[in-house]
């Protein structure tokens, strides 16, 4: 038998699961979870960049993904 250990629930990880949430499930609100996982402080560019990766992950668009997820963790300012 082989111990099954999850991957660690880094910023990148939760703000992507906050993503797929928004996208199947629209009625529910993460407002206060992107609060908490994202770096940037203005609520307006929170949202931009969020809905950036949203868009990226509808179209299937893992290069866009990528650079909102680098934006909203504080790789790319």
């Amino acid at each position: 038998m082989s111990a099954v250990t999850e991957a660690p629930d880094t910023p990148r990880r939760h703000l992507m699961t906050l993503a797929h949430r928004v996208l199947s499930m629209p009625w529910m609100t993460v407002e206060d979870e992107l609060a908490l996982a994202s770096v940037i402080a203005d609520a307006e560019a929170r949202d931009r960049a969020f809905t950036a990766l949203c868009d990226a992950l509808r179209t299937r668009d893992m290069t866009a993904a990528e650079t909102a997820l680098d934006l909203l963790t504080g790789r790319l300012r």
